[in-house]
């Protein structure tokens, strides 16, 4: 006989619960207590607790987000404030000259929306803008967002376990404040963007400046012409803007503090082949192939023993990208200027065939040396060299410090902002003490350059999502990672970057603090290593505070799970055909000798142990049952 709560004289209906309290989705209370304690009318997992969380960014991270949590979870409100009018982050605010993905564009697509139809093997910022506004298009993901809203501060309520957001309308200059039990920090770390204002009379500078990140949209190809140009940075945004530029300007001069290691991808850097397209938009298994194709060249073992500076592979790689600018730079000076005196990979490795040729061209000229001074009309390097010029170009980055660029203030007062001012330590990348129901998606230690990026992403938003219904479903008011944990991992971390090329330090870096050499972004161990320890939470590496601070079991409930009060429940889900081992199927044994072991065992049980001299009596004495015990069960 099932019990049905449906007809139990001892359930009363009840309609007056609060949405963010547990009990109201089944409406039935068995009214047992014991004490001042009482059991809710909650089902053993069940999303009975409507959880509010705010997501701060509508960028790759905050669209992962709003997919995973509308497809997955339930009675979870979400709303995901984005400074701009549009989705994109990165790639809506990132619109220089030649601006493109230097990730082979399958690779850098959602797992669930897979895209056959990339025109570029590495895409432009248009082309990924396209594709994420057709995912969110797709999924119908804009109504979870509220553009030209700026956060401008998070408090945490410790009474209440929950945080109060105050938010910017960027048009109208309104404030307005929301409270959420959860914030996800999505905004990134390549959206503060800065100029170099350690260059002394940067903004005496009479001509035009411009920093990469915000390109002024009246600065197209056709006023480039006549320019004599100035581009400071080394990195890849510089590898993008030169060579797209120079075609166009009257003179260019590049600033170079530190060179980079030139990369090549996959299997080839072109256009997707139209014949590949085509055959994947028919054929799903084609598309998946192709993707993991790249993956898998992203993720191998001896490309991250190439990164071990005393390996086999580092010294293989070295040698392989030296002898490879050697064949695209045939200038002996150039070669010298931009051939790293540092490990491969210690700064992130660039696709740079074009630059390496537009380098070469009459009307450029590089300069080794950090520019430490601008007059009104001239750039001054640290080597000496000054030029004329009327346009300086920043490639020159953003903060990559970690801070938000918004106040997180957490448990005690504690600021986030303080707390990372010195060292940005969080927990695994998703987490900080002191900092409760706070997740970051790409955060401290991130595996940004380990291999794949999207899978890690990804993992971390399965994380996110794993933890949110872990809160929703026991009722948890509070949870934020211990500190202890935290600075043990952080130490594990900082002792594996020793001898890998993000710690060499012969480079300056984003990956690290300049100052100090301690590596901050990166991840110790392979994109997959990562992928695979954050799969499922460790929680008991959180300091863990449950709604009911007397008994934390009230989550149990009624007594009945999920699946008993569904329509269609899986009432014996321990059934199932996955469980049954294939070994056993059609398995024949010796019919004989099967037969005499039986035998041999009833014997025993009805006849008793030998008393002396029969090795199957001194046996059977040691059976777990006495004699008959198996005959009175019957």
């Amino acid at each position: 006989m099932v019990f049905d709560p449906n007809t139990n004289g001892n359930a009363s209906r009840h309609d007056n619960v609060q949405d963010d309290q547990p009990g109201g989705k089944y409406g039935y209370r068995l009214g047992h207590k014991l004490g001042e304690y009482q059991i809710p009318d909650v089902v053993l997992d069940s999303p009975n607790r409507k959880i509010k969380v705010i997501t701060i960014g509508a960028g790759i991270s905050g669209i992962l987000m709003s997919y995973l949590i509308q497809k997955h979870g339930e009675n979870i409100q979400h709303v995901v404030y984005e400074k701009n009018g549009d989705i994109g982050g990165t790639w809506l605010e990132n619109r220089y000259p030649g601006c493109a993905c230097d990730v082979p564009s399958h690779a850098y697509a959602f797992a669930f929306a897979l895209y056959p139809d990339w025109p570029k093997y590495l895409s432009p910022s248009e082309d990924i803008f396209r594709y994420l506004d057709r995912v969110v298009e797709c999924f119908g993901l804009r109504k979870q967002m509220v553009f030209n809203s700026t956060v401008i501060s998070c408090n945490w309520n410790e009474d209440e376990s929950q945080w109060y957001v105050r938010i910017k309308n960027s048009e109208t200059g309104e404030i307005r404040e929301d409270v959420a039990n959860i914030v996800i920090g999505a905004n990134g770390i390549l959206n503060s963007w800065k100029f170099p204002e350690e260059v002394e009379g940067l903004h005496s500078f009479e001509g035009r400046l411009i920093h990469t990140a915000r390109w002024p949209t009246d600065f197209a190809e056709e006023q480039w012409k006549g320019r004599r140009v100035a581009v400071i940075g080394s990195g890849a945004t510089s590898m993008q803007v030169i060579p797209t530029m120079q075609p166009h300007v009257e003179k260019m001069d590049i600033f170079v503090r530190t060179p980079v290691w030139f990369a090549e991808f996959a299997d080839h850097s072109g256009d997707n082949f139209d014949y590949e397209r085509e055959t994947m938009k028919s054929d799903t298994k084609a598309l998946v192939h192709k993707a993991k194709f790249i993956e898998d060249k992203l993720n191998t073992a001896a490309g991250l023993r190439a990164f071990m500076v005393h390996s086999a592979e580092a010294r293989m790689i070295r040698e392989h990208f030296t002898n490879r600018m050697r064949k695209f730079i045939h200038r002996d000076d150039i070669f010298e200027q931009l051939l790293p005196n540092f490990a491969v990979g210690c700064r992130r490795l660039t696709p740079g065939n074009p630059y390496m040729r537009a380098v070469q061209k009459e009307n450029v000229q590089l300069h080794r040396g950090a520019v430490t001074k601008v007059t009104p009309s001239t750039i001054i390097a640290s080597n000496g060299d000054e030029v004329e010029v009327d346009t300086i170009i920043c490639a020159t980055g953003f903060d990559v410090s970690f801070r938000p660029p918004f106040s997180v203030v957490g448990r005690n007062g504690i600021s986030l902002q303080e707390k990372w001012k010195r060292v940005p330590e969080g927990y695994l990348s998703v987490g900080v003490p002191d900092i409760p129901n706070y997740f970051t998606v790409v955060g401290p230690s991130f595996p940004i350059a380990n291999g794949s990026v999207m899978g890690p992403l990804q993992a971390v938003g399965r994380y996110i999502l794993k933890a949110i219904q872990k809160m929703q479903r026991e009722n948890i008011a509070s949870m934020a990672p211990k500190q202890s944990v935290t600075d043990q991992f952080n130490e594990h971390a900082q002792a594996w970057m020793v001898g890998t090329a993000w710690a060499d330090s012969g480079c300056r870096s984003w990956y690290k603090d300049n100052n100090t050499g301690r590596v901050n972004a990166i991840w110790p161990g392979s994109s997959l290593h990562f992928c695979e320890l954050i799969a499922e939470p460790r929680y008991e590496d959180f300091e863990i505070q449950y709604s009911n601070k007397h008994n934390v079991w009230e989550f149990l409930g009624l007594g009945f799970t999920r699946n008993m009060m569904a329509e269609n429940g899986d009432l014996s889900p321990y059934m199932a055909l996955d469980a049954i081992d294939g070994k056993f199927v059609g398995y024949e044994p010796d019919k004989d000798a099967e037969d005499a072991r039986v035998r041999r065992m009833a014997d025993m049980v009805h006849d008793g142990p030998q008393k002396k001299g029969n090795e199957e009596g001194a046996a059977a004495e040691r059976m777990p049952f006495s004699n008959g015990s198996i005959g009175a069960m019957h």
